[in-house]
């Protein structure tokens, strides 16, 4: 997953990153919207399942993948400050809400930082 993630981060830098300074004030649902549509190869011809923002016992997770079985667990945050107060939010968000309830080892931070000029995305496994 990290590896994929790597890849979404170039073709933001690239490309997407567009999509987020065509507003003074970009959405984390822009992020999540480009982040499912980059994910969406992995669940063609049935290879794998993409759930946006599905229900657990504790909360909604932005983003689940299901692919080969196993389930990739993917938390966005949109960092306006400079400061990681955000996320580190995400980070005890994903670990004491989805992670237990989706009984999964690790996931995925994807942090979309506007503090800087591009995007830098936080992995954490």
């Amino acid at each position: 997953m990290e590896s994929i993630l790597i890849d979404f981060e170039e073709y933001i830098i690239k490309i997407g990153v567009n999509a987020f300074y065509s507003s003074r004030k970009p959405y984390e649902k822009t992020g999540q919207f480009l982040l499912s549509a980059w994910l969406y190869q992995f669940v063609e011809r049935g290879k794998g399942e993409l759930r946006f923002e599905p229900f657990t016992g504790l909360g909604r997770i932005d983003i689940l993948l299901i692919y080969k079985g196993r389930k990739y667990i993917i938390e966005t945050k949109i960092n306006r400050s400079t400061g990681v107060r955000i996320i580190e939010k995400a980070i005890d968000q994903l670990c004491h809400k989805y992670l237990l309830t989706e009984r999964v080892n690790e996931g995925y931070v994807v942090a979309f930082d506007v503090t800087v000029h591009g995007y830098r995305f936080t992995v954490n496994g």
